[in-house]
């Protein structure tokens, strides 16, 4: 955006530091600016007026918002089929408690190497143990010995495992408007095609803090293709008159004398605001730096502008290159829209029409029957009846002036033939194409043939879900961004609002600042399987087999099993084991093997014994046979009774 100073420029360390730059600025760079703005604000919504007839009625489909009907007479049948209704809350309810499973909605997957890390010395090339897996070098009496860890094995999942916990907890109880926001989103995403979340840290109440941003409020040109990569973009905003007061009075907005403010008959109605996203050169340098603005809708009048400085990136003469604004928004996609425009699709557009045509269809089936169900038609001029409305009711007769030939030959009943089979078909096709295109079958709702097999009905079930996987995929990587950035604001906070959670738990070292290192060790995901129940429940009974056959870490499988069954306090119900120590491990068998050549070399010294005394009882038989001294042989012998004598284990 073109804009220029009629003063002297403002540097990028003065717009960092300045707590409001438009305090900074002259009233008519103000009003050129809030101008300007207001102009390019009102060009990007009007860009999307299409797609707004669209999503408004959807929402009125949705909502059942039915209008005056005059057609084809006054006080004709005006239903609205709940096709699109349907459709929302069957989505919302199955994608919602997949979002949110339970305590744990958030998991960090380690990325590079998890093993222990060794102290190698320089010039020694490490060999491994017998076990395969432990580094070993020659000690000092030349007998391999463990290398000192620097790092065990499984820190990063560790950290992972901290940071999850840390996260999951913020998600569901630091920031109360979380899932609330969440399950009113994915209902407006359903019908309308796309929302958006903002993130952001709460200066006041010192923690993280979401809210979800209707798209009707979101403003970007609808050619944007991300809202990373548009220059502009805006959120409409809402305050009441005590809340634009309060901002003026604490000086994070200037005193612009809003006309806005109790300018309708209701003094306590909200006034809008356009809080832009935008690039203009305050520096004069001729490259467009990023400032958040804030000025009223009506009038264009500039309240505030703050930096949006996330990262600058200079070359070697401090000449600016990259300036990375803060993205604040996360936005939630249900169907890319085919036109290739930013703003997706939802149940609004797929089914909109077709429920359009079921509601003429219905309306025109109970008209009909209406018109069957009530008596209409003619009477001739000379029937002397009693004037005005004439009313019959069950087994009564009125008198009339007029035998029965004439009485018959002088009225005449319309006939209507009801409503009509080619009707009741062509609605029955409308609505199966609705629930096929919705996936809203019996099956999925619960309601079966008796006499289906359960394998078959949740081979069914999940067929049904397959033509939602992609869009669940949609929800959850942008979940996925809303953990990052998440994670981006606690490694740069925690320390603001980490003594609340070490509280909670009692636990002070629960997570620490260092777990939020931004070295790419760990990254918060989620699990995109959206699947029912008992196929967790079955995914985890392969799991507990594999760990009695030992061909999984111990506990791991009982640990997933039991969250597929949704059990609580896992960690006080199971004790799992720490994995093994591989120094200790190796240690213990260099000592067995120690052991066994002590066993060995005692063996040894007992067979040597038994030879000697062997020989000597053969020499004392020997002189004996030639009547050699017998006492000098009971010498040798008693001698070698009394030598020392070393048993194995000793």
């Amino acid at each position: 955006m073109k804009f220029d100073l009629s003063d002297d420029p403002i540097s990028i360390e003065e717009a960092s530091k300045a707590g409001n730059i438009a305090e900074l600025l002259e009233k008519e760079e103000l009003r050129q600016l809030g101008e300007e703005l207001k102009r390019l604000v009102e060009l990007d919504d009007d860009s999307r007026n299409d797609w707004k007839a669209g999503m408004r009625r959807g929402l009125d489909l949705f909502m059942q918002v039915r209008e005056d009907k005059g057609y084809p007479f006054a006080n004709a049948s005006n239903v609205i089929y709940p096709s699109l209704l349907k459709a929302v809350t069957q989505f919302a309810a199955r994608c919602y408690p997949a979002l949110v499973p339970g305590p744990t909605i958030v998991r960090c997957k380690v990325m590079g190497d998890d093993t222990a890390l060794y102290n190698v010395p320089e010039g020694v090339t490490p060999q491994m143990a017998e076990d395969g897996k432990t580094p070993v070098v020659p000690g000092p009496d030349g007998q391999p010995q463990p290398l000192p860890e620097m790092a065990p094995a499984g820190r990063k999942a560790a950290r992972g495992r901290r940071v999850a916990e840390h996260m999951s907890w913020q998600f569901l109880h630091q920031m109360p408007e979380w899932e609330p926001d969440t399950d009113a989103l994915l209902h407006y995403v359903a019908a309308v095609g796309c929302a958006f979340r903002k993130v952001l840290y709460d200066e006041q109440e010192r923690r993280p803090r979401t809210e979800w941003v209707k798209a009707d409020d979101f403003i970007i040109n609808s050619s944007a293709r991300t809202i990373e990569g548009c220059p502009r973009y805006a959120q409409r905003l809402r305050y009441y008159p005590h809340e634009v007061i309060e901002r003026q009075r604490s000086g994070r907005w200037i005193d612009a004398k809003l006309e806005a403010v109790g300018h309708t008959n209701d003094n306590d109605e909200p006034v809008e605001f356009f809080e832009v996203y935008c690039r203009f050169d305050l520096d004069g340098d001729g490259y467009e730096e990023p400032y958040i603005v804030t000025l009223e809708c009506e009038t264009g009048k500039v309240v505030r502008v703050v930096a949006n400085f996330k990262k600058v990136e200079r070359d070697k003469r401090e000449k600016v290159l990259v300036i990375e604004p803060d993205t604040r928004f996360v936005k939630y996609s249900f169907l890319p829209n085919p036109k290739r425009e930013f703003y997706d699709i939802g149940f609004g557009w797929l089914l909109g029409p077709i429920n359009e045509t079921i509601n003429t269809t219905v309306n025109q089936m109970l008209d009909a029957g209406h018109w069957q169900n009530t008596k209409q038609g003619f009477y001739a001029k000379g029937l002397r009846m009693q004037g005005g409305t004439m009313t019959l009711s069950p087994n009564e007769f009125k008198p009339v002036d007029a035998t029965g030939a004439a009485l018959r030959d002088s009225l005449y009943e319309v006939q209507h033939p009801g409503p009509s089979a080619v009707s009741f078909n062509l609605l029955s096709l409308m609505i199966s194409a609705a629930d096929d295109i919705s996936s809203v079958k019996d099956i999925m709702v619960g309601d079966t043939q008796a006499n289906l097999a359960p394998g078959t009905i949740a081979s069914l079930i999940e067929q049904g879900q397959k033509q939602f996987q992609a869009v669940f995929k949609r929800i959850h990587r942008a979940f996925a961004r809303e953990c990052k950035m998440i994670f981006d604001l606690n490694q740069e906070t925690l320390q603001d609002h980490a003594a609340t959670y070490t509280e909670v738990l009692d636990d002070p070292e629960a997570v620490g600042r260092e777990d939020y290192a931004l070295n790419y060790d760990i990254v918060p995901v989620t699990d995109p399987q959206m699947v029912s129940d008992q196929a967790n429940l079955a995914r985890a009974q392969i799991l507990l087999q594999m760990e009695d056959q030992g061909k999984i870490a111990p506990g791991a499988g009982t640990r997933r099993f039991l969250e597929a069954a949704k059990f609580e306090g896992i960690d006080e119900l199971v004790k799992f084991d720490a994995p093994p120590n591989p120094a200790l491990e190796f240690e213990n068998k260099r000592l067995q093997i120690e052991l066994m050549k002590l066993a060995l070399e005692a063996t040894k010294l007992d067979t040597e014994r038994f030879e000697a005394f062997t020989k000597a009882a053969l020499n004392m038989a020997k002189a004996q046979a030639e009547g050699a001294n017998i006492e000098m042989m009971l010498a040798q012998v008693r001698q070698i009774d009394q030598s020392e004598t070393i048993t194995p284990g000793e």
